[in-house]
């Protein structure tokens, strides 16, 4: 047996309906927004762009640092809805994992050197705000780049240089030592090259960039065993243009600045080590380094030279580079590769340094 439902019944029908499905779909997508509300997620890449509004053609408010936890409230197709230190923002939520760790060490950054500049904006070209000190807590509001926007625990709110802080409050600056002739000197070390700037390339192919990034860390080692706070442009073998080795001097009070090279040369018998300076006031600290690099290390002494290079030229006053030998000559290579040598040019730039800034 077939029924007939007649126009005005199935009408009737359709208009008591659509209320119930709206009232459905409401449900459902409220239990939705509900999973998310209160939850703590992490950011899992190294910047994430905060939107006004869930989707990529709305405007940049601010950016989250990897590792930092925000509180989701909502999500709406792959888009999560967050409230960081009062700034109501959208993210893509693929980038994002639910943690139940709320903890202090993803919002806060500890300053790592003796003393940092905090400025207006996330450049050196901004101006200088403030200063904050060795293990100073900051919370991190958002980054920029490789600058952090931070407040102080005075409330005021300015950009740190990311490479001066870490999420822990270890300070990693030199250690308690009796004799601590550099203490309160702030030293930016700087391994020339790196990553896919290989250098000069030596006669038995050995590349620059290594036994730069390998004498730096020796002299780090020894700059921070007599008390001086060292920040290294890098640490690993990654490139870094010219005008982030400045900023990163520029980024804090920095004593010096001293780039470590090794040299290269058509002529067979190139050899010798010598040390470069550019301002008139950079002379002083290179003649010193240089006479203990002549008393410690066997190779030919090339004397200071001046050297107009981006590092510095566009640095502070008090920066040198040095050419540590030739890896295109036989005698100098050999030295170089030896064992002991990167300990004694570490002990002649130490007393170099000790001899400028302990007197």
């Amino acid at each position: 047996m077939f029924f007939k439902i007649s126009r005005v019944t199935s009408r009737r029908f359709i208009q008591l309906s659509i209320p119930f499905i709206f009232m459905f779909i409401f449900l459902s997508t409220s239990t939705i927004v509900a999973a998310h509300e209160k939850e703590s997620y992490r950011v899992g890449v190294n910047s994430l762009n905060v939107r006004s509004e869930p989707n990529l053609q709305s405007s940049i408010i601010g950016s989250l640092s990897e590792q930092m936890v925000v509180k989701v409230d909502k999500v709406r197709n792959g888009w999560a809805h967050v409230n960081y230190s009062g700034v109501n923002g959208w993210v893509a939520s693929q980038y994002l994992s639910k943690t139940n760790d709320f903890s202090t060490s993803a919002k806060e950054a500890f300053v790592n050197v003796e003393s940092a500049f905090i400025r207006s904006g996330p450049s050196i070209d901004h101006v200088i705000i403030g200063s904050s000190f060795s293990g100073d807590s900051l919370e991190k509001i958002a980054t920029e780049g490789k600058w952090l926007k931070v407040r102080l625990n005075s409330g005021k709110v300015g950009w740190i240089a990311g490479w001066l802080v870490n999420n822990s409050s270890t300070n990693t600056s030199a250690p308690p030592s009796s004799d601590s002739p550099l203490k309160g000197v702030n030293v930016v070390l700087d391994a020339g090259h790196g990553g896919y700037d290989p250098g000069a390339v030596g006669m038995n192919g050995l590349l620059e960039k290594h036994p730069t990034l390998k004498t730096t860390n020796r002299i780090a080692q020894r700059l921070r065993k007599a008390g001086a706070t060292v920040i290294m442009t890098r640490e690993t073998d990654r490139y870094l243009s010219l005008q982030d080795r400045v900023q990163i001097t520029r980024s804090y009070y920095t004593d010096a600045f001293i780039s470590v090279h090794y040299n290269s040369s058509s002529t067979p018998y190139a050899e010798g080590i010598s040390t470069y300076y550019y301002h008139d006031a950079g002379k002083a600290l290179a003649t010193s380094i240089q006479q203990h690099l002549s008393q410690n290390v066997s190779l030919q002494n090339d004397g200071i030279q001046f050297g107009n290079y981006h590092v510095l030229r566009e640095n502070i006053e008090n920066s040198v580079l040095l050419e540590l030998g030739f890896l295109s000559t036989s005698s100098d290579l050999a030295a170089i590769q030896s064992e002991g040598y990167a300990n004694r040019v570490a002990k002649a730039i130490s007393a170099g340094l000790i001899n400028q800034y302990s007197n």
